[in-house]
Formats: C-alpha cells, structure tokens, sequence
C-alpha cells in the first residue's frame, strides 16, 4: 500500500477499510511510500499498517519482509 494514490481515497483511508472489513482485517498491510517523515509513520500505524517501509527500497528487502510475513502465516 502506497500513502498516496490516484481516486477518492488514499492508502491511509483504504487501510482503514481493510481493516474494517471482517474477512481481510487479519491480512498484514505493507506500505511501501516515498513519505518519509516519523509523522507519516505514526499515521501509518495509526492507520493500520503492518510494516512501514520507505523508498527507495531494495528487492531484497521488500521480498524479505514479504516472506517474514509469509512464515508467521504458517505457524
């Protein structure tokens, strides 16, 4: 999830659906924004969100992240 999006809502708001939502309110929501600053973060949890990660980001890190979260869904 990205911060800022095109359309009527942004990642903030659309996370908060999410996590509204009875049967998507367990997924973990990743932002990956160029927002940078420590209010953005907090905003960010505040909003919902799993893992806050800036960009520039690096494969590496984003497909590790991603697989953290993949195994806390196995166990």
């Amino acid at each position: 999830m990205d911060i800022s999006l095109n359309g009527n809502k942004n990642g903030l708001e659309l996370t908060r659906d999410i996590k509204k939502h009875p049967g998507y309110n367990n997924i973990p929501v990743i932002c990956l924004t160029a927002h940078t600053r420590k209010a953005d973060e907090k905003n960010a949890f505040s909003a919902g969100i799993d893992e806050f990660i800036t960009k520039p980001v690096s494969n590496n890190t984003l497909r590790q992240v991603i697989e953290d979260y993949l195994s806390l869904e196995k166990n």
